[in-house]
């Protein structure tokens, strides 16, 4: 065995199953969090205009109003730092983030392409609130009024195109229960785009279920097959606590699946000619969360614990370039 070998195996199997306390007061917790996609969003009901917004790095926000008012062009600004939203509101209520700031009125300079720079002057003009559903859907309201919807900039054509998660990731995952129970593992999943028919039988479940089972998926939802290539200890680690995936024969496999919203669930399925025959999953829902080379799956309980915990992967894209992955392959081999 060489001594990359061993060194990585050391690492990865001694993370494969471990016990360890926790705070019961920080079980329900998780490490990571859902966030809106940096960059633009932009209104899209309006052809382009009006509503524009920039998310930094550091979760500074700022954007733009532009509209016309008694016939003349007027615009509108606004800054502030974007507020995650807690866990259980992500949960119960779907918002991951929100951004509430002041919004000012520009009433004189600014910019001028003919003309010499003025100082911009403004006045306040009340306070705007923007709800952040997903990592690429929002809410805008001023002073309370009517939702506007916003969603982030993609990169390409057509703009709203959606991402195309299949490949290598990096999964790292754990879970802890408020009795102090704790696992993790870290290994490498693949995503198989699953190209069946959009059809679905959803079986009930044989006996009462504590969490509601997951939904089909949507209409053009894009669905994935969850494949564990390795270390086979982490592999086991990962189907024998947090979801079922290749590792060990089964009559049914993991469907990963988003929507336009980059929102989504995960859900036991077994494929057919005719489409997919969906069950509620061995142990519980887990809510999947993507963006960007991310994507979050996660769920609020620990059935075999039978109490309050937390559960989450995060799959990170695995490193194709400057890494010509000898020694995970050497680790993954059996």
């Amino acid at each position: 065995m060489k001594p990359a070998r061993h060194l990585l195996s050391a690492i990865l199997l001694s993370a494969a199953i471990t016990s360890a306390p926790c705070q019961a007061g920080d079980a329900i917790e998780p490490a990571w969090a859902p966030t809106p996609s940096t960059g633009g969003w932009y209104q899209p009901n309006s052809a382009f205009g009006n509503l524009n917004l920039d998310i930094a790095d550091n979760g500074i926000a700022a954007g733009t109003w532009s509209t016309f008012e008694a016939g003349r062009p007027v615009w509108y600004y606004f800054q502030g730092t974007l507020q995650p939203a807690s866990a259980l509101q992500v949960r119960d209520d779907g918002v991951i983030a929100t951004l509430e700031t002041p919004l000012h009125a520009v009433l004189t300079g600014g910019a001028c392409l003919t003309c010499a720079y003025l100082a911009p002057t403004w006045t306040p003009h009340g306070t705007m609130r923007v709800t952040f559903t997903s990592s690429r859907t929002a809410r805008f309201s001023l002073n309370g009024g009517t939702p506007i919807p916003l969603v982030a900039w993609l990169q390409g054509a057509p703009l709203r195109a959606p991402r195309d998660y299949a490949g290598d990731w990096l999964a790292i995952a754990r879970q802890d229960a408020a009795n102090g129970g704790h696992y993790e593992t870290v290994t490498h999943l693949r995503l198989d785009t699953l190209a069946g028919q959009e059809a679905y039988d959803v079986v009930p479940p044989a006996m009462p279920y504590v969490d509601p089972p997951p939904p089909a998926p949507p209409g053009g939802a894009r669905r994935y097959r969850v494949n564990c290539i390795g270390p086979r200890a982490a592999c086991l680690t990962l189907d024998n606590v947090f979801l079922r995936t290749n590792i060990v024969p089964a009559w049914s496999f993991t469907m990963l699946w988003l929507d336009a919203s980059e929102r989504g669930f995960t859900i036991d399925a077994v494929e057919s000619a005719s489409g997919y025959a969906l069950y509620p999953p061995v142990g519980l829902p887990h809510h999947v969360h993507a963006g960007h080379d991310r994507i979050l799956i996660r769920a609020f309980r620990v059935p075999d614990e039978g109490v309050a915990g937390v559960r989450e992967i995060q799959l990170v894209r695995f490193p194709a370039e400057g890494f010509d992955g000898r020694a995970w392959q050497a680790l993954t081999e059996e």
